[in-house]
């Protein structure tokens, strides 16, 4: 199976699969709303009444919540670890549902529950955590269920005050929830109530009164959460059992103070890079209208047979589209050397007359009578085609051509020629001065010395070292051990993005063919799935914003080169060009079918071809049914197939993909020897740990977290 049959075979199941998944598993739902009203105990236990809505599309047999016993919940493990209030001093010893309801209808327990059926609920214990299947079947609809629960013995009896310390909210939530308030009830009311909240950064917390704190915040989403830290008074919590034998006040408001700072240096950060990405935007587009944009030169009428004579198809085509040569640019100029008789065309009537056949073979030869009238990139064409021999068969030919081994080099060489016939008269010429490329490159490692500050902040203020090395440990001996089918993986999926690439960059060029824009825009493809990656998986999100950074900075340093000028000449003929253009895509044929039509036809394909314009047109010319050689040729299946993807084939013999797969698993190899070696040396020690805060009356601060109250449906 070849590629390009492969390509296509993967796209057409991938579509087939989404299609099946969405016809038989086309359901999504969504937690609108969810209200939790919290009050403490005076035996430090809290009664919760969780409302939650949920809209469905599509059939559901209930919905799931998890609710923890234990407490993992430190944004800055290195501080908490020398805390002396512990994150084990806040797990609750249990957790005890008093009532399941929905729209007034009380659920009852069965553990053995099953899908299917309603009005029931089970509960499990599952890594720590009391997970709660409601069954209650929905399609379609919007449903309110409530949960009544008490988390058993959660709150802390300080020397000096009490604290709630506990995620309300958990990152295993599986949709985003809209709406979330969350109101805490403490009595009698006291003095010395003291909030904090801790989540996303659109939150806010607030003292309704000396008994009642609020907490709310929008839109939710998986893998965040919301906690909720109090002090109050120890008359509240007379009968409390858990208690911690320190004088607590100053300890929380310490501990909290370094949390808020944290959070707001990265807020002031994320500001920062966020006006540093403004900033070398800006910049760019600046550099774009000094370096790249010509003054515009209007056209009126020309002379086309001049403009024909100056350029070949292939020249004319760089100039027109501002780019390096393109494979297409071959075969344009094959079929000008043909429309100009320096190649002779003869079709050859095959001996079989099957219409799913083409009825002759396309034999070429050479002219030497006119070999003189070529030009040097003509000529370097001319005699790749023909090699060593004096016939060929053309389609044959150019199906040959990308295969054979110096076919990279000689393309290079004819990008070569083509570059110097566009300095000859001042085009495209590289515009961007020394020192400013110079200093695109310090903006560059300014970047990434940014980015890497990130990161380094976030490893070591989020991740505990020891841990984060353990877990590099365990990756490691995962991947050694499942190595080929690993290593089968990662080449499927790098051949699957590299050809998406390949062809969104194929599209990009067949409308501009500017390697400026066509390099833009694979920064910004390749950019867009790392902060995706990231998005989705790491809870971190200012990380998006320095991974947006170093792709400008990158686009910056990678496209200065591409900013081209033109001269006074280059800037008419250009015109020209695109006027030529317009007219080949918009131009009628008359009725009549004579030479002249013929002659302006066979010259007209050569340079639509080039210009990327072919397909556009071909439909009317094979309307006209001219009886013309190279409109047969035009047509033939095989070559039309090479004009229609812009002799594509080309890039599948040669491009940096095939060469960068060729030497994958040699590469692989001697990392995985060298992986594997530095894994000896590693210790095995490890911890955990997760944190963060919205402190009191301020906004949500994503704080990242182990296990917490999650949910979902299924």
């Amino acid at each position: 199976m070849n590629k390009r049959l492969k390509f296509w075979l993967v796209i057409f199941l991938f579509t087939v699969v989404i299609a099946i998944g969405n016809c038989c598993y086309g359901k999504s739902y969504s937690i609108d709303n969810m209200d939790i009203q919290a009050t403490i105990e005076p035996d430090g236990s809290v009664n919760v009444k969780q409302k939650m809505t949920y809209t469905f599309e599509g059939n559901y047999n209930g919905v799931y919540v998890t609710i923890p016993y234990a407490l993992e919940d430190s944004e800055y493990d290195a501080y908490r670890e020398q805390s002396i209030l512990k994150d084990s001093l806040y797990n609750n010893s249990g957790v005890e549902i008093r009532e399941i309801s929905s729209g007034g209808a009380a659920f009852a327990k069965q553990d053995l529950a099953e899908v299917g059926q309603k009005g029931v609920y089970s509960t499990s214990h599952e890594n720590g955590v009391l997970k709660v299947q409601i069954f209650s079947p929905s399609k379609d609809e919007t449903k309110d269920f409530e949960l009544n629960y008490t988390l058993q013995n959660v709150c802390v009896k300080h020397d000096d005050v009490g604290e709630l310390y506990y995620n309300f909210i958990g990152g295993s939530w599986d949709e985003t929830i809209k709406n979330l308030n969350i109101d805490v009830y403490v009595d009698p009311a006291n003095t010395n109530l003291k909030i904090w909240g801790h989540g996303n950064y659109n939150g806010i917390s607030t003292i309704q009164s000396n008994a009642h704190a609020n907490f709310k915040t929008l839109n939710v989403k998986p893998n965040e959460y919301v906690a909720v830290r109090m002090l109050f008074d120890l008359n509240c919590i007379p009968n409390a059992t858990k208690t911690s034998g320190v004088v607590a006040t100053d300890l929380v408001i310490q501990d909290e103070a370094i949390i808020g700072q944290n959070r707001e240096s990265k807020q002031k950060r994320n500001q920062k890079t966020a006006l540093f990405c403004f900033v070398l935007f800006v910049y760019w587009v600046i550099l774009l209208f000094v370096y790249e944009v010509d003054k515009k030169y209007k056209v009126a009428n020309f002379d086309e047979q001049a403009l024909f004579q100056k350029y070949n198809p292939l020249v004319a085509g760089c100039l027109q589209g501002s780019r390096d040569i393109l494979s297409r640019d071959i075969i344009a100029v094959v079929l000008n050397l043909i429309h100009k008789k320096i190649i002779i065309l003869k079709l050859l009537p095959k001996l079989t007359n099957s219409s799913k056949e083409d009825q002759y073979l396309y034999e070429i030869s050479k002219n030497p009578k006119k070999e003189k009238q070529m030009d040097k990139i003509e000529r370097y064409i001319y005699h790749w085609i023909f090699k060593d021999g004096d016939t060929v068969n053309l389609t044959k030919r150019l199906e040959e051509l990308p295969k054979e081994a110096m076919a990279n080099e000689r393309f290079k060489q004819l990008d070569v020629l083509c570059k110097n016939s566009l300095q000859m008269i001042g085009a495209n010429r590289a515009a961007v001065p020394m020192l400013v490329r110079m200093l695109n490159n310090v903006l560059l490692v300014i970047t990434l010395i940014w980015a890497t500050v990130s990161v380094h902040e976030i490893v070591f203020n989020v991740f505990n070292v020891d841990n984060l090395m353990y877990l590099i440990k365990t990756f490691g001996m995962i991947v050694l051990m499942l190595l080929p089918v690993i290593m089968a993986v990662i080449y499927f999926l790098l051949w699957l993005v590299m050809s998406i690439r390949r062809k969104v960059v194929g599209v990009v060029q067949k409308h501009s063919g500017k390697r400026l824009v066509s390099t833009t825009i694979t920064i910004l493809l390749i950019d867009a799935i790392f902060m995706t990656i990231t998005g989705f998986f790491v809870e971190a999100r200012g990380l998006i914003l320095d991974e947006l950074l170093v792709s400008i900075a990158l686009i910056i340093c990678l496209t200065d080169n591409l900013m081209l000028k033109n001269s006074v000449i280059a800037i008419e003929d250009f015109s020209k060009l695109n006027c030529l253009k317009d007219k080949i895509q918009d131009y009628t044929l008359s009725d009549q079918r004579d030479i002249e039509q013929i002659f302006l036809w066979d010259q007209y394909l050569a340079y639509a071809v080039s210009f990327g314009v072919a397909q556009k047109i071909m439909g009317r010319i094979q309307a006209k049914q001219l009886d013309d050689d190279l409109m047969k040729l035009a047509f033939e299946t095989s070559f039309y197939g090479m004009i229609a993807n812009d002799f594509g084939d080309f890039y599948r013999y040669n491009c940096f993909e095939r060469r960068f797969l060729d030497t994958y698993w040699s590469c692989l190899s001697s990392v995985t020897e060298l992986y594997g070696s530095a894994l000896k040396n590693m210790g095995s020690d490890g911890g955990s740990g997760s944190g963060g805060g919205f402190s009191g009356g301020g906004g949500f601060h994503r704080w990242r977290r182990a296990r917490s109250v999650a949910g979902g449906a299924f």
